[in-house]
């Protein structure tokens, strides 16, 4: 059993993506949201939601769809 978890642990660590420079983009720290909500108390929670976690939301409405 602890093969097999330390094979597991492995096969992560080899599928992680890595970055030459060992630093994050800038398109790493944005979460792109498609919502159809127009509330401002949601703008409230997106900007508590970036002070917290450092990644900036870019909230794309459409209207309503047909």
């Amino acid at each position: 059993m602890r093969i097999l978890a330390i094979l597991m642990i492995l096969a992560m660590v080899a599928c992680t993506p890595k970055n030459s420079e060992n630093k994050e983009s800038d398109e790493s720290n944005v979460l792109n949201l498609y919502s159809q909500r127009h509330y401002d108390s949601d703008k409230k929670v997106f900007d508590l939601f970036s002070e917290k976690t450092g990644i900036q939301i870019n909230l794309i409405n459409q209207g309503l769809m047909s």
